[in-house]
């Protein structure tokens, strides 16, 4: 008899446990839609933040972090609370090599599944400038995405400390310095795609800098009167009474622009000489030309070099002044080239940059050709295109993306100011041809 009764068992699981299966998920998904319809469910937050650096926040910051920005947002999901989260995640663990690369790139990996569900809506960064030139997602002063070819941070960061004054006092005390060299920014979006409460957010971030900027006003007020009254004092009186001359007539307008210009030119990078052949050493994996046909080298820098980014421009014709998408005065050159390189660990750190310059260059442009190269047994893709944001000041462009094993990343973009300049695809190839 129970022999039996255990035959009728097994046969009805085996004709039947599919349904069994699929009645058990199609309950827990019943459960879960209820909850959320009761509002039992697990809340969603009204903001949502990314830490991305390299050293680990304690428990206590993060939670401060969280309640100092929950006490600047909004119930903005209209759930009855304010609920705000900060995640982490970290470039690199300060263990062994082996478990920071694992550490690495899990955070990576946790990242681009923030990014590309448009989870977080402010990131603090530790180095914002390669954190934009690996994504491109900070948003410019007006909230927009940045041009094309625009991997500034200039007018889209600002420092953490101004944007939430009140934090280092609430945060850990082993986080303190660490908070004091982060930058903020909020992203942009390229899509209809967004951030949940997307709206709510940017008035939350344009009343933050507000705020931020009207402490920094105050802060410099202060010290301009405390100078003002420290140099009161009899001595500068006596120098103009014995001179004979009016101190308060204004410096002469020239005298400025060329102190400003001195300026400028002194904190500008020595552009580097060129050897016998006429090239520079470009990082320390490759060579570059000085100058090249009509084009001469403008500007090279490496201020990035520790993180292992190294960029060039060469210009070429006279430039006209421009006003700039921030406002500032800029100079466009008629034709121009700039290259940027990155010196990975090994290959494969190599390529995933290659691949994510290349895959961003596909989406921001309007692609109009696209070819394989290969110049000094390194092999390029070559992408031809116009640019869809209309404001750009270039008409089309020409860049090479490295894509063979190596453990050097290379981006360089010849960009010209006329809308049918043929000659782009192959003054690039003449450059990659010279490249070493």
């Amino acid at each position: 008899m129970d022999n039996e009764r255990g035959k009728i068992v097994k046969n009805w699981i085996y004709y039947y446990k599919w349904y069994v299966v699929a009645g058990v998920l199609l309950l827990i998904f019943a459960v879960r839609y209820i909850a959320g319809i009761l509002g039992v469910a697990e809340p969603r937050p009204d903001l949502q933040a990314a830490y991305v650096g390299r050293h680990v926040l304690s428990e206590e910051t993060i939670t401060a972090l969280q309640d100092l920005l929950a006490s600047k947002a909004g119930d903005f999901n209209g759930d009855g609370k304010v609920l705000v989260t900060v995640h982490q995640y970290l470039t690199s663990d300060e263990t062994d090599i082996a478990e920071a690369q694992q550490s690495a790139s899990a955070a990576e990996i946790s990242l681009v599944g923030d990014i590309d569900g448009c989870e977080s809506y402010l990131f603090l960064l530790e180095d914002p400038q390669q954190f934009q030139i690996e994504w491109q997602i900070l948003a410019d002063s007006e909230g927009n995405p940045p041009a094309a070819d625009d991997y500034s941070v200039e007018g889209k960061v600002t420092p953490l400390t101004d944007f939430l004054p009140d934090l280092r006092a609430v945060a850990a005390e082993e986080d303190r310095d660490v908070l004091s060299s982060l930058m903020v920014g909020r992203r942009c979006f390229y899509t209809e795609k967004t951030c949940e409460n997307a709206e709510a957010l940017a008035a939350m971030w344009d009343d933050l800098l507000h705020q931020s900027s009207l402490i920094t006003a105050a802060g410099n007020a202060s010290d301009s009167e405390a100078d003002a009254a420290g140099n009161g004092s009899g001595s500068d009186k006596a120098d103009s009474a014995g001179s004979g001359t009016d101190t308060s007539k204004a410096a002469d307008p020239a005298d400025k622009a060329s102190e400003e210009a001195d300026v400028k030119d002194s904190t500008k990078p020595a552009l580097p000489e060129a050897d016998e052949n006429g090239m520079f050493v470009f990082g320390n994996n490759i060579s570059a030309p000085r100058d090249w046909g009509q084009m001469a080298l403008n500007e090279y820098n490496e201020a990035l070099a520790a993180n292992g980014f190294y960029y060039a421009a060469w210009t070429s014709g006279t430039p006209s002044a421009i006003t700039n998408s921030e406002g500032e005065e800029a100079l466009l050159y008629p034709v121009q080239l700039y290259m940027i390189t990155y010196e990975g660990t090994d290959p494969d750190d190599a390529g995933s940059k290659a691949s994510g310059w290349l895959a961003q260059a596909r989406k921001n442009y309007k692609i109009t050709n696209e070819t394989t190269y290969t110049a000094n047994g390194r092999e390029y893709v070559i992408l031809e295109y116009t640019y869809k944001d209309s404001s750009n000041p270039y008409a089309q462009g020409c860049s090479a993306f490295l894509t063979s094993a190596d453990e050097t990343a290379i981006c360089a973009e010849l960009v010209s100011v006329e809308p049918q300049d043929t000659a782009l695809p192959a003054q690039l190839k003449s450059f990659l041809d010279r490249v070493r």
